[in-house]
């Protein structure tokens, strides 16, 4: 069976847009569908997968995933009409009679989320005789549940997907049994903890549905007492159905308030402090508030897994959505006693919602194919590769050099990383999911003191505070960290204590409350990449890197060898490694 998978509501800005006229545009993005992206199932496997941002360069992307699509029906040299099946991660269908009772939701289903509507418009975009009996939907919080499940490969668990809003949800829960998916609770998105996490990062200055890592990165410089009284009153738990509520979105009366959430942000600035203004400078309420939001965050994680583990049973537990992407609460859950084993999904967020609808259906036909690792967006094309390395203008300060293998080059990566150098490395297949692992990363020296301040300012062009991920050698993960039981922690969605002994030492790589958020590499998974780090292990000792994503502030990850070298050139990055071919900026030592 074939399926393609897609999410995105690609109208939900544009029609944002039009109700609200010209306003700070940071209010379009509150809204439903942003991370467009696709990805495609053939018997059961896996073939690719890609977020539109990736391809049309726009950061966290709503467009129409054509060229995602396009891109995946290439890898497989398939048209859109030879499908089986197309499946759209959202499901409005079942809400369309509610959404003509909400003041506006009538309009916003006729124009954004009517399944007819997003049928039309890719019939349109790829004017084939794909036949629409072969479109269908998915409700959004099952699509994230299913991506979870299938890719866990366990065969019992339990499953929270939490985020914003997936159509009128905030929260579910569901129990996972022999390749079945059943939802047990769900909680409106009226009691969202994503839309409480999201306004409030929000207010602290930062954008709506992009920014909430800042917001996480934020947090252990701050003071949690402060504003976790004011908090807690907005949290009231269920224990008897494993419920919660909030009580902090306030009466919107008109529609310009309602999309903007008007008066619920003016009961933030009563209660905790005016609103910050992104070109202001942070403080130390900006501090503690993300520090109490981000205790919140943990309890109402912690509280939804024991309960559900506990009625339930289960010790295996599987979590997505983009509430799943805080790895600060999925440490806290981890650390449960009911959670024996956990899986959080690599692309947590909306773009892991079109794998997971086209793994639904395709469960149906056929067994899935265990997805050892998310390497399945575009590859490297080594002609591009080749013609971009031999046409670059050699300065007087810059040189290039093509490596004799694999081996070469990851020896001469690590030496130049052991001499304090930044490293780019564009090799293989793209990531798919928000975190760079290895494929499109950047690379530095952990235990240079330095390096952090380095390259968040002349690289990544990025806010001071942000840290920075370690990526760690799996033999040697209990040696430099303080693993819990039953993690994956390939995919850097989890944070660990640094060992104390280890903190002076990997001074870039550990923030300030003594964690990172790490990944781990072994051979099988990305063999360069691993033998890079190994080669750097042999030359000091440390069998750590510091790996960030391959961009700066505000870009998308790079896609092509052309916008690897700009980025080079245009950056603090010292070389830049496109497979084997080098490109070395002349700088003394």
């Amino acid at each position: 069976m074939k399926v393609l998978g897609i999410s995105g509501m690609h109208r939900s800005m544009d029609y944002k847009a039009s109700l609200l006229g010209h306003v700070d545009p940071r209010f379009y993005r509150i809204c439903q569908g942003m991370d467009s992206a696709a990805a495609l199932i053939v018997n059961g496997k896996v073939i690719a997968a890609v977020e539109e941002e990736r391809l049309d360069r726009k950061k966290h992307s709503n467009r129409l995933p054509v060229k995602a699509m396009q891109f995946c029906l290439n890898e497989a040299g398939y048209q859109l009409e030879d499908m089986d099946l197309l499946v759209h991660s959202y499901n409005y269908a079942h809400y369309r009679n509610i959404y003509k009772m909400i003041p506006g939701g009538k309009d916003w289903y006729t124009h954004v989320y009517s399944p007819e509507i997003i049928k039309a418009d890719i019939q349109e975009a790829f004017a084939s005789s794909f036949d629409d009996k072969k479109f269908t939907c998915l409700d959004h919080h099952l699509s994230h549940a299913a991506s979870a499940y299938y890719c866990s490969h366990y065969e019992n668990a339990l499953i929270i997907v939490a985020d914003g809003m997936g159509e009128l949800k905030g929260v579910s829960i569901y129990l996972a049994k022999d390749n079945e998916i059943n939802i047990l609770h769900s909680i409106n998105f009226n009691n969202s903890i994503g839309i409480l996490y999201s306004l409030l990062t929000f207010h602290m200055g930062f954008d709506f549905n992009a920014d909430e890592y800042k917001t996480m990165g934020l947090a252990p410089y701050g003071n949690p007492e402060k504003y976790l009284p004011i908090l807690e009153k907005w949290v009231h738990y269920d224990e008897n159905n494993g419920s919660f509520s909030l009580s902090f979105i306030q009466h919107e009366p008109d529609q310009f308030s309602r999309e903007t959430y008007a008066n619920t942000r003016k009961f933030l600035s009563e209660q905790l402090f005016e609103a910050r203004h992104p070109d202001h400078d942070l403080n130390q309420n900006h501090k503690d508030l993300a520090a109490s939001l981000q205790v919140i965050t943990n309890r109402i994680m912690c509280y939804l897994a024991r309960h559900w583990m506990k009625k339930t049973k289960q010790t295996h537990l599987c979590m997505a959505g983009g509430v799943a992407l805080n790895c600060v609460a999925n440490e806290k859950v981890l650390e449960l006693e009911e959670v024996h084993h956990l899986f959080v999904q690599p692309a947590a967020g909306d773009d892991g919602a079109a794998l997971g609808a086209a793994m639904y259906f395709a469960s149906k036909e056929d067994p899935i194919e265990k997805l050892e690792q998310p390497y399945i967006g575009p590859n490297l094309d080594i002609e591009e590769t080749i013609h971009v390395f031999h046409n670059f203008e050699i300065k007087t300060d810059y040189k290039k050099y093509h490596h004799n293998s694999k081996s070469d080059a990851a020896m001469y990566i690590a030496e130049l990383l052991a001499k304090g150098k930044i490293i780019g490395l564009y090799q293989g297949k793209m990531e798919f999911g928000p975190r760079a692992l290895g494929n499109r990363s950047i690379l530095a020296d952990p235990r240079d003191p330095e390096m952090r301040d380095r390259v968040n300012d002349a690289v990544k062009m990025r806010e001071a505070f942000r840290p920075f991920a370690p990526v760690v050698m799996e033999e040697h993960l209990d040696d430099i960290f303080e693993p819990v039981k039953g993690a994956d922690y390939r995919y850097m969605l989890i944070t660990l204590p640094v060992r104390p002994e280890y903190r002076d030492k990997l001074p870039a790589i550990t923030h300030v409350d003594g964690s990172a958020r790490l990944q781990t590499i072994n051979r099988k998974q990305n063999p360069y990449y691993y033998e890079i780090i190994k080669a750097f292990y042999v030359l000091s000792g440390m069998p750590v890197l510091l790996n960030t994503s391959f961009n700066v502030k505000g870009q998308v990850i790079v896609h092509t060898p052309a916008e690897a070298v700009n980025t080079f050139c245009t950056t603090g990055i010292d070389a830049v490694f496109l497979d084997t071919y080098e490109i070395t900026k002349l700088r003394p030592s």
